[in-house]
């Protein structure tokens, strides 16, 4: 129909598909409208794909051992259909069998701001409809990335201009939805001179979280 749709193919050691049955790849979403930009995370539980729907963040989940692997509604679910652009998504395991996804929003349109949803073990969505505000200080936030630690808490950093030059804050946020650090979260760098851009993190041992970010110090990056 001229649109894009979102597919999956698991290979397995020896390079054959596991979804023999769907050779060209498991249909996720085949909406009229377009579906873009998907994103993937995996553990022991399954699979979790996010894309964009126009402008509003699906996702679904795949468990591949199952007879019928789709988890979740047929076309996903709507992780964020607010009367906003959605963008910059990305997404963790939480180590206990859920999902965290965040993302940029533009919803209260003189800004963006990053929103944080979660998906427990038991496919049930925990915070509100649309998301849980993560950061909507002045100014622009943008850029998040999350990690969950050991707990099945997470770790959301993202860039941040409330104050002008991009800065880097984090926050640490329990499946509940209970902000373990102070509103709109703390600054853990300041670039004075520089751009701060392409934050990334990795899990390290004892519920450590591993934060890098390239940075413009000095009229380089």
């Amino acid at each position: 129909d001229g649109n894009f749709d979102i597919y999956m193919q698991y290979l397995l050691g020896n390079g054959d598909p596991y979804f023999t049955t769907s050779p060209q790849g498991l249909a996720l979403t085949t909406l009229a409208s377009s579906q873009t930009k998907p994103r993937v995370k995996a553990d022991e539980s399954g699979a979790y794909i996010i894309w964009y729907s126009n402008e509003d963040l699906y996702a679904q989940k795949v468990i591949m051992s199952q007879e019928s692997p789709i988890v979740w509604d047929s076309e996903g679910i709507a992780i964020c259909d607010a009367n906003s652009e959605q963008t910059g998504a990305r997404l963790t395991t939480d180590n206990q069998g859920g999902v965290y996804i965040a993302w940029e929003d533009a919803r209260s349109e003189d800004s963006s701001d990053v929103y944080l949803q979660h998906i427990n073990s038991n496919n049930q969505i925990s915070f509100d409809a649309n998301g849980l505000v993560v950061s909507n200080a002045n100014l622009n936030q943008q850029g998040a990335v999350v990690r969950a630690d050991d707990t099945g808490n997470v770790f959301i950093f993202w860039e941040d201009r409330r104050v002008g030059s991009p800065g880097i804050y984090v926050q640490n946020i329990d499946s509940s939805g209970n902000l373990n650090i102070i509103e709109n979260g703390v600054e853990i760098y300041y670039g004075v001179d520089g751009v701060t851009t392409n934050i990334n993190s990795e899990r390290l041992d004892n519920g450590q979280v591993l934060v890098y970010w390239e940075d413009g110090q000095g009229g380089s990056q």
